[in-house]
C-alpha cells in the first residue's frame, strides 16, 4: 500500500493531496486478532469495551 501511491502519482505534474485507506476483511484473521478488535460484536458493546479500555477500535 505504500508504494501505490508513490506509483500513481508519478506522471502527475502538481498534487495537493494523497489519501489512502485500507479495509480488511477479518473473518479471515486470526482468533485473537478478531478479539482483539471486536469483531461481531453490536455496536453497544463494542463501544462500552472501548470506554473501559478492553479493546481499541483499528484505524
Amino acid at each position: 500500500m505504500d508504494a501505490w501511491p508513490l506509483f500513481m502519482t508519478g506522471v502527475c505534474t502538481e498534487l495537493k493531496e494523497v489519501k489512502m485507506s485500507r479495509v480488511q476483511n477479518v473473518s479471515h484473521r486470526r482468533i485473537p486478532f478478531e478479539k482483539k478488535i471486536g469483531a461481531g460484536k453490536t455496536r453497544k458493546h463494542f463501544e462500552d469495551l472501548v470506554k473501559k479500555g478492553i479493546i481499541r477500535p483499528v484505524k
